[in-house]
């Protein structure tokens, strides 16, 4: 009955919550890898023998931790020589530096309701000294926990000498760590990292 073109209309959301992004008020929960069947499809494959040669090699540290359980670490210092450093070590084998990445909890981020989700855990303070938690997967839930963890390990990491003049560099909250004395008078220097 009004006047006013429909087509134009329908271009615009008329929701307060758009259904493309959410369901019910609450952000559309999805997974990283559904994208990658569509992606696959746009990438020729091309199957080849020859292995390139990499200098460095970037790393997801709380992909590692989610990976590598404590075992029989029963210290979180014992964790981070007996199973996270021999592991980072092994990768430094093939390459000439490792970095390390490690996520940031911020209070209001779009992946708060994703972790609220996954459930509630026990929060312990990450110390050298203090004993390794029976529930590593509970453990990891408390963002808290994981930002010590996080900055724990990195330091650690970073505090390591390399053979061969190897490099290390790993994300520290918002700053950057290196095991390196040249690489990290560079590193300061640099205007891209605060």
């Amino acid at each position: 009955m009004r006047d006013g073109n429909l087509d134009e209309f329908f271009e615009h959301e008329n929701q307060a919550y758009p259904p493309a992004l959410s369901q019910n008020g609450a952000i559309r929960a999805t997974k990283k890898a559904d994208l990658v069947a569509c992606l696959e499809d746009l990438v020729p494959f091309q199957e080849s023998t020859i292995h390139p040669s990499v200098q460095a090699t970037i790393f997801d540290g709380s992909a590692i931790v989610n990976i590598l359980r404590p075992g029989a670490a029963k210290t979180f210092l014992d964790y981070a020589r007996q199973v996270f450093l021999p592991y980072i070590v092994s990768q430094l084998q093939h390459v000439e530096r490792i970095d390390v990445i490690w996520d940031q909890y911020f209070p209001d981020s779009l992946k708060l309701e994703t972790r609220k989700k996954r459930g509630k855990g026990v929060r312990r303070r990450v110390e050298a000294s203090t004993a390794i938690p029976g529930n590593w997967q509970e453990f990891l839930r408390i963002d808290e926990n994981k930002t010590e963890l996080f900055a724990f390990l990195a330091t650690i990491l970073t505090s390591t000498t390399s053979k061969n003049d190897k490099v290390i560099i790993s994300t520290y909250k918002s700053d950057v760590l290196c095991n390196h004395t040249i690489v990290h008078r560079i590193i300061k220097t640099c205007p891209l990292y605060p």
